[in-house]
């Protein structure tokens, strides 16, 4: 049974994968959803976004009627979330590494070896 022990440091750039296939496929949930609604405009997130702190500008987008519109705006929001999701996995690993190294503030989790 693997034991629990002290993350003294995230990679950045596993983070920052990680965080932007889990964006793009809520925000492919997102998008769909508007694609359901009545609304003229749908916000998509450019920049780094996180519960207490966002940098991030809204990218408005106006679909149309056609079909090619809202293919567009299904792969452009796509591209949005998947940038934002890694802006964001990229800076909390940072923001991460920064506060273990300085202040020792680390949090518990488990590792698997690496068989590759």
């Amino acid at each position: 049974m693997p034991t629990k022990m002290q993350i003294a440091r995230l990679a950045p750039f596993s983070l920052a994968k990680v965080l932007s296939i889990y964006y793009v496929f809520w925000g492919f949930v997102y998008c769909l959803v508007y694609l359901l609604t009545d609304k003229d405009a749908w916000y998509a997130p450019l920049g780094f976004w996180t519960l207490f702190l966002a940098a991030k500008i809204n990218i408005t987008f106006h679909t149309g009627e056609s079909l090619l519109a809202k293919v567009g705006f299904l792969f452009w929001s796509m591209v949005c979330f998947a940038i934002t999701g890694w802006l964001t996995g990229f800076i909390s690993a940072a923001i991460y590494n920064l506060c273990s190294r300085t202040f020792g503030l680390q949090v518990l989790g488990e590792a698997e070896p690496n068989t590759k």
